[in-house]
């Protein structure tokens, strides 16, 4: 009867061992799928640090139009007339 609990005991160990064999096995995948969305996340972070560039240009120009007007005291006026040309965008890139 000994002699059976053993063997059984030993086919719970083997059976255990290949369990966590298969864990690790599967651990150890999802790190090479890691590595194709760091890929797509550094050129999201691209994209994101290009816009935010952008923005700053925008504010930049946008500051200076402002300083534009309060030099010739625009502000003062009755009327301001302030043209901008459409499609300014496309010409900058």
């Amino acid at each position: 009867m000994t002699g059976w609990f053993l063997l059984a005991a030993l086919l719970l160990l083997i059976a255990n061992a290949f369990f966590v064999a298969v864990e690790f096995a599967l651990l150890a995948s999802r790190v090479t799928r890691l590595e194709p969305m760091a890929e797509v996340a550094k050129s999201l972070m691209d994209r994101h640090q290009e816009t935010l560039r952008k923005l700053v240009e925008a504010a930049r120009m946008r500051r200076g139009g402002m300083a534009e007007l309060e030099r010739t005291n625009a502000f003062d006026r009755s009327v301001v007339v302030v043209n901008t040309s459409t499609g300014t965008g496309w010409v900058d890139e």
